[in-house]
């Protein structure tokens, strides 16, 4: 499984206990093996639910994996067969206090587990804002929103089934969101929660996008406009890094109307990217070497201000 696939899993386990699903999580965490929840395997073996607690471990781990595994297994299984004769005979009381016992063994399989190799990197969930994958949602609908054509100022967003595009029939097959049992009454964009700095919705004086592409290390977004403008944004807020006027990288040429169609990010060069124009041209731009990379102000000389000028070559011309 990659290591995006990986996260997606912890995004979902995330989402499920924020909904309060707690079986369900536990089983992903169990048949994904991505995380150990000491919690719960401490509240499980406190309750002596037993079974439980050998299901839960089974999918981490197995009796014969190694040393530390067998010990475990070996603890629980005497633990549960001491408990099963003392309930028996009663003359046999001399075993103590179930509570006080359980706690001192829970004490030794936690030192068991966490020195166990096949745990490792498994007792600690990764750090996450809350709500991560709703507002990931999010960021989705704003930039499907953005892609609209005729975008409506108040999009009504009823289903996550299908792309959102404004004007057409938007997942007639879908359930209505009164039904639906995961996002509930969440008809809208503004019915998840806000994501840091402004949602990227366009203004309706805006150009039309033609095209737009993440950076090689995913830090930017680059966004072409059927006016020839381009747009770097950061990838994380949406906010507007440097605007790129066509005048940078096309010649005057009042008799044809000509803007890029396609941007592709260089693949090993993250401030690096080429157009791909309607007459067939294509033209790599990168920032100038004093600015080393897009949005950033170079020092000024002479009193002279800043200035954001990329380095454009064309077709006939070595890029950079």
């Amino acid at each position: 499984m990659s290591s995006l696939s990986r996260e997606l899993v912890f995004l979902i386990l995330q989402f499920l206990d924020e909904e309060k699903f707690k079986e369900t999580v536990h089983k992903l965490e169990k048949e994904s093996g991505f995380f150990f929840n000491m919690r719960y395997f401490e509240d499980s073996v406190t309750n002596g639910e037993w079974e439980e607690v050998e299901k839960y471990l089974s999918g981490f781990t197995k009796v014969d994996d190694n040393r530390y595994s067998m010990k475990i297994f070996f603890e629980i299984r005497k633990q549960k067969y001491l408990e099963a004769l003392d309930k028996e005979n009663d003359q046999l009381s001399k075993y103590g206090d179930t509570k006080s016992a359980r706690a001192i063994m829970l004490v030794e399989l936690k030192k068991l587990i966490e020195a166990n190799p096949l745990f490792r990197d498994k007792l600690q969930f990764p750090t996450l804002k809350n709500s991560r994958l709703r507002t990931l949602i999010n960021q989705s609908l704003n930039w499907q929103h953005q892609l609209c054509k005729n975008p409506k100022p108040n999009p009504d967003i009823k289903t996550l089934f299908v792309d959102h595009s404004c004007g057409q029939s938007n997942g007639a097959r879908a359930p209505s969101p009164v039904t639906n049992p995961l996002m509930g009454s969440i008809p809208k964009v503004g019915g998840f929660p806000p994501i840091g700095g402004p949602t990227w919705l366009p203004r309706e004086s805006s150009p039309l996008i033609t095209d737009a592409t993440y950076s090689c290390d995913s830090q930017s977004i680059y966004t072409c406009f059927e006016d020839g403008s381009v747009n770097v944004f950061t990838a994380g807020g949406l906010k507007l890094r440097c605007r790129i006027n066509p005048t940078a990288y096309l010649p005057s040429t009042p008799s044809s109307r000509v803007y890029p169609l396609v941007i592709t990010a260089h693949p090993t060069e993250p401030h690096q990217f080429a157009l791909g124009l309607t007459d067939g041209g294509v033209h790599v731009l990168e920032p100038l070497e004093t600015e080393g990379k897009w949005g950033t102000v170079p020092p000024q000389e002479n009193g002279a201000g800043p200035s954001m000028s990329p380095i454009a070559s064309g077709p006939d011309q070595s890029s950079r």
